[in-house]
């Protein structure tokens, strides 16, 4: 159990190292606290005890009598309910905590944020299956929020250092601020692949900068290697030098390719109306 013991009540203790048992046939009273990296015997006890066990009532673990050399032996085996609780309280919690915890060693700048797109990954992937699933049809919103709220607190430090004049304004008190508002939205979007795929095929054969999501698709597919769409971007950007400064200007250039190609596609099929618009919002989805 290691270190991410530390991170764990004694009664996900006592679950988790059944669930983790290969083969789950069961652990005696000292084989599970030695599983449990030396947890104290009256937590097993106070949830594992055949009579009175916590767990044992309801239904998270069952207690097996078998025949050994020295007599009958009372094993403790996780149930299916307790193997269900398991997945969704503690699995996808261990993921994010072996990352994070590996994020505090000597790891280089390029191998943190590697790390952090990991357990962004594995976080994800932990709330889209208990939304999905319809256990827990908030936990999407719980992810995108803790997501989005930092960032826009970042955002907007100017706004929220100075909340009295914005309430003033509100009230009628003041001037309407000038500062803009800045938001971001963490959300997922539907597309068909035939379009996706034609898109950024589009864009390569018409020598537009190919964004984040052209990559992926052409290099997922194998249709061009990563190496050659670096190297078509460095020619956009040689051919566009005056682009690049401002970025005003540079995103300009680049809502004019969206444009384009979003006039050729829809002489062949349909455009989705949201397409495009986080090309707008974010500079950095443009290129």
């Amino acid at each position: 159990m290691s270190e991410f013991k530390k991170w764990l009540s004694p009664k996900d203790q006592i679950l988790y190292a059944l669930y983790k048992q290969k083969p789950r046939v069961g652990y005696g009273f000292n084989e599970l606290r030695d599983a449990c990296d030396g947890l104290h015997g009256r937590y097993i006890d106070v949830f594992t005890n055949p009579k009175k066990g916590k767990l044992v009532k309801d239904g998270s673990i069952v207690i097996k009598k078998v025949m050994g050399k020295g007599g009958t032996k009372e094993l403790r085996m996780i149930t299916e309910k307790g193997v269900e609780y398991v997945q969704k309280n503690i699995v996808g919690v261990e993921l994010a905590v072996r990352n994070v915890l590996r994020l505090a060693q000597a790891l280089t700048e390029k191998e943190r944020f590697e790390v952090l797109g990991q357990v962004f990954k594995d976080m994800f992937e932990y709330a889209s299956s208990l939304f999905l699933s319809g256990k827990r049809a908030d936990m999407m919103r719980i992810f995108r929020d803790s997501i989005q709220l930092p960032v826009k607190e970042f955002l907007n430090k100017q706004i929220l250092d100075d909340r009295e004049y914005i309430v003033k304004a509100l009230e009628g008190h003041g001037e309407f601020p000038p500062d803009v508002y800045c938001d971001i939205v963490f959300i997922q979007r539907q597309f068909s692949l035939p379009f996706l795929i034609r898109d950024a095929d589009l864009a390569w054969d018409l020598n537009h900068y190919l964004n984040s999501h052209h990559v992926f698709i052409l290099t997922l597919l194998g249709i061009h290697s990563k190496k050659e769409i670096e190297q078509k971007n460095k020619a956009w950007l040689e051919k566009n030098r005056d682009a690049i400064e401002p970025h005003s200007v540079w995103q300009e250039k680049a809502l004019k390719e969206l444009e384009r190609r979003k006039e050729a596609l829809r002489e062949i099929m349909n455009v989705p109306k949201d397409y495009g618009k986080t090309s707008i919002t974010f500079y950095n989805d443009i290129t």
